[in-house]
């Protein structure tokens, strides 16, 4: 019984997720990468 309520949590858990990032919430993949930095925004860092 418990192995079973172990594996339905885990499974649902990853039937979910990618659901909602990529369809309720239209997440993309360039959403998820880092952001390029300006080079003059860093120059004049001190």
């Amino acid at each position: 019984m418990m192995a079973g309520i172990v594996i339905g949590t885990l499974s649902s858990i990853f039937v979910a997720c990618p659901l909602l990032t990529m369809g309720f919430l239209k997440v993309t993949k360039q959403d998820l990468l880092p952001r390029a930095r300006d080079d003059a925004e860093l120059a004049r860092r001190p």
